[in-house]
C-alpha cells in the first residue's frame, strides 16, 4: 500500500522522520513524501471542492498512490478534522494547540494510522470518545486520550477477526506497532519523532481489558485509559 503526504510548511510537520518511522514498523507501507509545495488558499475547507482545487504538479506526482493524505492548518467548515474524496484526505490541524498540549508530528502520525485503518475498512466507527483510534470525534478534545491510549479498541479487534479481510491482519498489526511507539511517546509528552523505536504490539486481552462493559451495559473505556495512561505514563505493558 502506498501512501504520499503533503504537508503545509508553516505546520513544521517532520514528514521525512514520520515516513521513515513508519516505514520501519510497518514493512508493508509505502509511505513518501511528497516534494510539490501544497498550500490551501481559501478561508475554509469545503469538501469536495478543496480536492477539486489541489494542483495539477500534485495530482500529477500522487497518481501512483493508493491514498493521499494532505495536512495543513486551515480549517473546515464543518469543524471536522478530515474528510476523504476518491483517494484522498485533507487533515486540518486548526485549533490543535487547544486541544491538546502534544506535537503535530504526533497527530501526523495518528491520524496517518486512522486513515489506513479507515480506508482498509478495519474495525468499526465510534460515536463517542472511547479512545479508540476509530473514534469519530465530534468531541474533538477526544484526540489527545486517543493519542495517549494508542490502541485499536477490543470491540473494533474482534469485528475485524470475525468480518475483517484477512489479508489486511499484517498491516494491521504493523498498524498497532506503529500507534504502541505513538501512545508510549505521548504519554511521556514526548515528540514522536525523538522517541526511539519500539515496535511492540499491544496484547490483544489488554486492549480487551481497556473496554469494559458498566453494570448496566454502558461502555466506559474514557475512564479505564485515563486510569491506564496514569498508571502507565511511559510503557504499555
Amino acid at each position: 500500500m502506498k501512501l504520499t503526504l503533503y504537508a503545509e510548511s508553516s505546520l513544521g510537520l517532520d514528514l521525512g522522520c514520520i515516513t521513515e518511522n513508519v516505514m520501519k514498523l510497518a514493512p508493508n507501507l509505502l509511505v513518501v513524501r511528497g516534494k510539490v509545495s501544497f498550500r490551501i488558499r481559501t478561508p475554509s475547507i469545503s469538501a469536495p471542492q478543496a480536492y477539486m482545487q489541489l494542483s495539477p504538479a500534485i495530482l500529477d506526482e500522487c497518481k501512483d498512490s493508493d491514498y493521499v493524505i494532505l495536512f495543513t492548518r486551515i480549517r473546515y467548515d464543518n469543524n471536522y478534522f478530515w474528510e476523504g474524496v476518491d483517494n484522498k484526505s485533507i487533515v486540518s490541524f486548526w485549533g490543535w494547540e487547544h486541544l491538546t498540549s502534544l506535537p503535530m508530528n504526533n497527530g501526523a502520525v495518528f491520524f496517518l494510522c486512522a486513515t489506513i485503518l479507515q480506508v482498509l475498512e478495519i474495525g468499526i466507527r465510534h460515536g463517542e470518545n472511547t479512545g479508540c483510534i476509530n473514534d469519530l470525534w465530534m468531541d474533538k478534545t477526544g484526540v489527545d486520550l486517543g493519542m495517549r491510549a494508542g490502541i485499536i479498541c477490543s470491540e473494533c479487534l474482534v469485528y475485524h477477526r470475525e468480518h475483517g479481510e484477512k489479508s489486511h491482519s499484517d498491516i494491521l498489526h504493523q498498524v498497532q506497532a506503529i500507534l504502541n511507539d505513538l501512545g508510549t511517546a505521548s504519554r511521556g509528552d514526548l515528540d514522536v519523532c525523538d522517541f526511539p523505536l519500539e515496535g511492540a504490539t499491544v496484547p490483544f486481552n489488554l486492549a480487551i481489558g481497556l473496554r469494559v462493559e458498566g453494570r448496566d451495559g454502558d461502555v466506559l473505556p474514557r475512564a479505564v485509559l485515563k486510569l491506564y495512561v496514569l498508571l502507565y505514563p511511559t510503557t504499555i505493558a
